[in-house]
């Protein structure tokens, strides 16, 4: 049969990919997401055979009616031909009579109602009245559809027989698919990816199913993967997704593509170890000042002395400053600041500074090696990477005092970098070198220490226990020793204790800060598929598709050692929403724009975290070390949330009136016992009792009261009704169902200032609902529920009343404007 593309007028495509899942059992799949940003891409461009609007993705739902809703939709409005392709987990029922593809809601002892059964496409597709039917299963134990549901089965199922329908699974039987962390894709997807973006050179100008199928089962069995599986009915193998790109752009061999070993050769950078660093730079350079300046003070001019310049007391305050600049500028020397080793596929290069390099290719390097030099305990062995040059290429070495390659004439060759401090052991230089140098590398004969780790897959960052609690113990010392005690005898004193008093407080802060670390590490991982950070009640993922600028930038305020790792989501409807900041004490950047974490609760170097995002992220997505391309915003604009069908959530403050009650009751035993003891003496217990206990009530309680979000509430509006969650002693939930409500509406009052509040009317014979911690009451005839500029919800009354609009119903009543707040209809 001749091949040819859909009719893309008549046909539809519906990718449905699930990344994340909330049970624990289920590994997250982020490479998911990329699966589906750059298929959706290439089935709808110029090449492609669906026009975009055509094409409907459906990323990480947790309604399995709403994608089988989907899929019956698109197959009613597609005559000609229905692309299904899913992506995430495959799991078998418990007599494994059935396949389920996994949402992220999906619960393994409730199959039936949280996943998509095959069952369900399989009726879908059998009722279609479209032409052609594709569906494509990335997924572990995907092939056992074509075995037991398409094949001959003697079981008691029949087998499919649509006319019209070809299938293409990632494995055969029940193998599982693979999703490695070094890729970008899955294992499946990625290979048919790669053809269908890329093309297939000396094929036809159309790709059919039928002629990718073989050179996809090649590529997954020479990276030792499962054999994908197809099988297709009246020759509908013939038919085309895309255009052969190789035919269109010419010889696929002239686009230049950096591979070996069947991957891309990686670039190694190597720097000094840090701890070894500051090991070296602070205790040297402290006890070095201590030492210059104790003999610059106790042998150079003494009270009432004129310094002469020639006399012996002026000689060695001369010579005292011209020691500390000495020994600076060894530091500098030994262990310069930018010192980084670069080796690459295109040549190697060692920097000293931004304006201070020194770079070879490696059509003009003769020979490199690395030459180890035998000391003794306290100097240890050195290692040198030696560097000889080809006849006739300029030699470059370093000038006078400046740190940087040495000419060896000894062994005729440059001493271009030392290896002994670097933050990786010499093997893995050699590793490096053996990769990438070609001829020009010779072994070393000499043994070069602990074998190279092979390199990490993911790299992972996370602060040990041992900071926090480090910080958490000399926090809390100096809170203690902080605090004014003078407060405990006397409060009117407050005034004069203020300054104490707040550098007491601050440093409770950090104590609870490091403490909660401690109970909850943060947790950052950054992979080919993308960047996921993991909390305590934190979490954010976002795929490298999903991504348009990373880095890190300062603190706002010119803090540059608290640096922060922030990202810029792409602006596309398939993204997630941005998250604004990931805890409240992180500073707001530019709208749209997620703040993600500090470098000091990973307790990790910039430019470790820095080489990490290098190595994994695309051209263009990372951005420059030292630049600060997000600027802080000094007013937060509101956040338009998205309105779907899952739901939309408000966030916002309980009213300033709460904490004030909080702080009085906090407030009061310490209070009534002090004016109780003014005129008669109390026991020593009970005077032991206030100065360590209700002392400290109101400071830890406000503390512990704003740290732990006890000031936050959610309104949540959903397809199930309205549901209200804050926090008191502990969270509490207000849950009011649809049926419940015979109407609900947003009521504005403009006396004597613009207030917009949420109203709620009951059906009669409805009980009201009863909220301990919430102060809500009757108004306007109804129930008063919140109120948007006395909660500070993170919205509009317009966005709150659009989406009370999408999900009541004929239960939503318009915005009424009152002129006065007691009067309503």
């Amino acid at each position: 049969m001749r091949s040819r593309l859909p009719d893309p007028r008549g046909s539809r495509a519906v990718l449905i990919g699930t990344s994340s899942y909330d049970s624990p059992d289920l590994k997250p799949l982020l490479a998911v997401r990329n699966n589906l940003e750059v298929l959706s891409e290439l089935l709808t461009a110029d090449s492609g055979a669906f026009l975009p609007g055509r094409c409907t993705v459906v990323q990480d739902s947790s309604d399995p009616r709403g994608v089988c809703r989907t899929i019956r939709e698109a197959a009613a409005d597609a005559p000609d031909t229905l692309l299904v392709y899913f992506s995430g987990h495959g799991i078998h029922n418990h007599d494994y009579s059935e396949l389920h593809l996994a949402l992220s809601g999906t619960d393994q002892n409730d199959l039936r109602w949280t996943t998509v059964p095959f069952q369900a496409i399989r009726e879908i597709f059998e009722t279609a009245p479209c032409r052609n039917r594709i569906l494509i299963l990335d997924c572990c134990q995907s092939g056992w559809v074509l075995d037991s549901m398409m094949g001959d089965v003697g079981g008691g199922e029949e087998p499919l027989e649509i006319r019209g329908t070809y299938l293409l699974t990632s494995s055969s039987g029940d193998l599982k698919s693979f999703a490695p962390p070094t890729d970008r894709y899955t294992a499946f997807t990625g290979e048919l990816i790669q053809l269908l973006r890329d093309g297939l050179p000396g094929g036809p100008e159309l790709l059919p199913l039928s002629a990718l199928f073989e050179p996809l089962a090649a590529a997954l069995q020479a990276r030792s993967m499962p054999s994908p599986r197809q099988q297709g009915s009246d020759g509908h193998a013939a038919l085309a997704l895309v255009r052969n790109r190789a035919v269109e752009g010419g010889d696929a061999a002239e686009r230049p593509v950096a591979v070996k070993d069947g991957g891309p050769v990686p670039v190694t950078r190597l720097q000094p170890e840090v701890w070894r660093r500051r090991l070296l730079e602070w205790p040297v350079a402290a006890s070095g000042m201590l030492g210059i300046g104790w003999v610059g003070v106790r042998f150079g001019p003494q009270d009432g002395e004129t310094m002469e310049p020639l006399s012996p007391a002026g000689l060695v305050t001369g010579g005292a400053i011209a020691a500390m600049v000495l020994l600076f500028g060894t530091l500098g020397r030994v262990l310069p600041s930018g010192y980084t080793l670069i080796i690459g596929p295109d040549g190697i290069e060692v920097r000293y500074s931004k304006d201070q390099h020194f770079y070879y290719p490696w059509h003009r390097v003769s020979r490199v090696s690395i030459a180890v030099a035998r000391g003794g305990r306290l100097r240890g062995t050195r290692y040198t990477l030696m560097l000889k040059p080809k006849p006739g290429v300029l030699v470059e070495t370093a000038k006078r005092g400046a740190p940087g390659p040495r000419w060896d004439s000894r062994r005729g060759a440059l001493r271009f970098a030392g290896l002994s401090h670097l933050d990786a052991p010499p093997a893995a230089v050699e590793k490096a070198l053996a990769r990438t140098a070609g001829s020009a590398w010779t072994p070393s004969n000499a043994p070069l220490g602990p074998p190279a780790p092979d390199e990490d897959t993911v790299a992972v960052f996370s602060a040990a226990r041992g900071y926090f609690i480090t910080i958490a113990v000399l926090s809390a010392l100096f809170a203690y020793a902080a605090f004014p005690k003078d407060l405990l005898t006397g409060p009117l004193r407050l005034g004069l204790g203020l300054p104490s008093l707040a550098l007491s407080v601050t440093a409770c802060s950090v104590t609870w800060f490091a403490v909660s670390r401690i109970a909850h590490p943060v947790r950052l991982v950054i992979s080919a598929a993308g960047v996921a950070l993991s909390s305590a009640e934190t979490e954010i993922v976002y795929a490298w598709s999903e991504i348009e600028r990373i880095g890190v930038v300062s603190w706002p305020g010119g803090l540059d050692r608290l640096g922060l790792l922030a990202l810029r989501p792409l602006n596309r409807a398939t993204a997630p929403e941005p998250v604004d900041r990931s805890a409240f004490y992180l500073p707001r950047l530019t709208i749209g724009c997620v703040t993600v974490c500090t470098l000091p609760e990973l307790a990790v170097d910039q430019r470790e975290l820095h080489t990490a995002l290098e190595r994994f992220a695309g051209d263009g997505q990372l951005a420059p070390p030292g630049r600060d391309w997000l600027r802080p915003t000094r007013y937060e604009v509101p956040r338009v949330p998205r309105t779907s069908d899952e739901g939309t959530t408000f966030k916002g403050l309980r009213s300033k009136g709460t904490a004030m009650v909080l702080c009085a009751f906090l407030v009061a035993p310490l209070m009534a016992l002090t004016f109780w003891a003014d005129d008669r003496e109390i026991p020593v217990l009970l005077a032991a009792f206030q100065s360590l206990v209700l002392a400290n009530v109101p400071l830890f309680g406000l503390a512990a009261y704003f740290l732990t979000n006890r000031h936050r509430v959610a309104l949540r509006i959903g397809a199930a009704g309205l549901t209200l969650t804050c926090s008191g002693l502990r969270a509490r939930t207000l849950r009011v169902p649809w049926g419940d409500i015979e109407s609900v509406g947003i009521i504005a009052t403009q006396h004597p200032a613009v207030r917009h509040s949420l109203v709620m009317w009951l059906r009669p014979g409805a009980r009201p609902p009863r909220f301990m911690w919430w102060p809500y009451r009757q108004e306007y005839g109804g129930l008063r529920l919140i109120s948007i500029e006395g909660s500070r919800l993170d919205t509009t009354p317009e966005d709150l009343d659009r989406a009370l609009a999408h999900h009541a119903g004929r239960r939503h009543a318009r915005i009424q404007r009152l002129s006065h707040p007691g009067t309503g209809g």
